[in-house]
Order: structure tokens, then sequence, then C-alpha cells
């Protein structure tokens, strides 16, 4: 009897490193190698882990994913609770708590989602998820620059 043994290689999510000071500069070499790694990922993937230490700190990132662990960590019965709307398309995810962290880029509403799990507030939540939102909002603002250049030029 012959024994097959099957090994699933598990696809890594790519990595795209922003710390290069001229892969913000449109046309250069290394715009341009950024913006083949962003699309491959995205066409692949959907999705990559955008490196950029001059922009999240490793501090900053650690206690944003600490606040994160902290908010998996709430009964489930709190976060069927949270309170959320029907689908929207500023990033606010549809249906019960389900992993949703953020409520796209209304200050209100974090304010609430907020209040609903730390009733006298998070002051560190808050402040790593401002900050965390920003700099996601400047990598959209940047593909942005790519999709424009793409289709004007490619």
């Amino acid at each position: 009897m012959t024994t097959i043994i099957a090994t699933q290689t598990i696809p890594k999510i790519p990595v795209v490193d922003f710390s290069r000071e001229d892969c913000f500069k449109a046309g250069s070499s290394s715009w341009l190698s950024v913006r083949a790694e962003v699309c491959r990922a995205l066409e692949e993937f959907s999705c990559f882990v955008a490196v950029m230490p001059n922009k999240v700190s490793p501090e900053l990132h650690d206690t944003f994913f600490g606040s994160i662990r902290e908010l998996f960590d709430f009964p489930v019965e709190i976060k069927s609770q949270t309170p959320q709307e029907m689908p929207r398309l500023d990033g606010h995810h549809v249906g019960p708590f389900n992993g949703s962290l953020v409520t796209g880029t209304d200050t209100e509403r974090w304010h609430q989602f907020e209040h609903h799990f730390w009733p006298s507030g998070n002051d560190q939540y808050r402040y790593n998820l401002w900050q965390i939102v920003n700099n996601l909002l400047w990598i959209v603002q940047f593909l942005y620059t790519f999709q424009c250049y793409m289709r004007n030029y490619v």
C-alpha cells in the first residue's frame, strides 16, 4: 500500500515596503517598483501588509493591536450588542460585531463604539485608532495616484 502525503502551501500576504522616500515620487524607479508590488498584491491577494516605519512606529503597532486583542476578549454578549447600521460603503462592517473595529471615518461613530465597550472611554484606543486610520487614509490616497497614473499612461 502506498501512502501519499499531501502538503499544502499556505500563501503569505505580500509585504510592501514604503520606507524609501523616493517611492512617493510619481514616475521614479522606486515608485514604479512599489506600484508593481502593490498591483501584484492586490491582483493576487486583494490585500498587502504595508511597512511604513516613518508613519507607524513599532509602539503604535503594538499598542493598537493590544487594543484589538482587548476587543476580541470581550464577552460575546457585549460584542453582539455593538451598535451597527445597515451596509455602508465607507468601511463600516455589515452585521453584528464579527470583528468590526472601526466605523468609517465618522468620529461620532467611533465615540459610540468606544463607549459601548469602555463606558468611561479609552483614550489609548481612541488615539491609536485615529493614528492608524489616518495612515490607512494616507495609503488609500497614495494608491489612487497609482490608479490615476496607470489609467493615464499605461
